[in-house]
């Protein structure tokens, strides 16, 4: 079996945050409120998934508003 056949059966990603679609990194400004930076070719790859009729979710421990 080819990898393009074992990859046909895949409908759903699930995905951590932290040091996945980051890369570990915390960016906390003058006021103390955190943000994070995310790679620009993920999100993309995130938005192509979904647009051919597939569902993403993000999984995680870390509770943050960002």
């Amino acid at each position: 079996m080819t990898l393009e056949e074992r990859c046909q059966a895949i409908e759903l990603i699930l995905s951590d945050v932290d040091g996945v679609l980051t890369d570990g990194g915390v960016i906390v400004d003058n006021e103390g409120i955190e943000s994070k930076r995310f790679h620009i070719r993920d999100g993309m790859a995130v938005k192509l998934w979904q647009k051919a009729g597939y569902r993403f979710g993000v999984v995680t421990l870390r509770s943050s508003q960002s």
